[in-house]
């Protein structure tokens, strides 16, 4: 295979959600909610949109270390070293907004680390659907929509090669809750060990 890309199940994996509060929802849960719809739809999302503090919910253990990617609110949190990663790419209008603290649930208690609000920022109608069997129809099959798979395998789900331009990261609205990213961009993840952490199954290209 000469050509690949990645794709992350980061926002329909449900182990990546904790229960963490934002700042955001806390103030103006409306202003989260464009927020989260500009970020699941790949548009920039300005970064007072995006959290500042971050902590345990009511129903949230004692999380430390804080994992290398995770959904806070729905927002994507990534670690310094996953930042330190994302940021050598072209990351076009996606971006890393620094988040400038993770408490634990008692909102005094410091989670260790510097941690980031990821926004993927931009989209690609790249998906080739009658060349990923393993795709679900989404609400019928002439919906021009699809689903992921329910278990994430390497090279299910097929794509164009019009994936192959622009920006490292990218949504595609016709694949439902992905993110994707270049063969590049995925291969430096998993070299530093964010393979899992992303959640990254290698994507086909035609």
């Amino acid at each position: 295979m000469t050509d690949y890309i990645w794709i992350s199940n980061v926002l329909a994996d449900p182990d990546l959600v904790l229960m963490m509060e934002t700042d955001v929802v806390a103030q103006d849960a409306n202003r989260a909610i464009e927020a989260i719809t500009l970020l699941k739809a790949g548009k920039a999302v300005h970064e007072d949109l995006c959290p500042k503090q971050v902590w345990g919910g009511e129903g949230a253990g004692w999380v430390q270390p804080a994992p290398d990617l995770f959904l806070a609110n729905t927002y994507p949190i990534v670690s310094d070293k996953a930042a330190d990663v994302l940021r050598r790419f072209d990351l076009g209008e996606g971006a890393l907004y620094p988040v400038d603290a993770v408490h634990q649930k008692d909102r005094t208690t410091r989670i260790p680390g510097n941690f980031f609000c990821w926004i993927f920022g931009n989209s690609k109608s790249a998906f080739a659907a009658e060349e990923s069997p393993d795709a679900r129809p989404f609400a019928g099959p002439n919906s021009g929509r699809w689903k992921m798979p329910f278990v994430h395998q390497d090279d299910q789900l097929a794509a164009s090669r019009s994936a192959l331009a622009g920006p490292d990261v990218w949504v595609d609205p016709t694949l439902f809750k992905s993110v994707f990213v270049s063969g590049r961009l995925g291969d430096a993840l998993g070299e530093a060990g964010l393979r899992k952490a992303f959640r990254l199954s290698r994507c086909r290209v035609l």
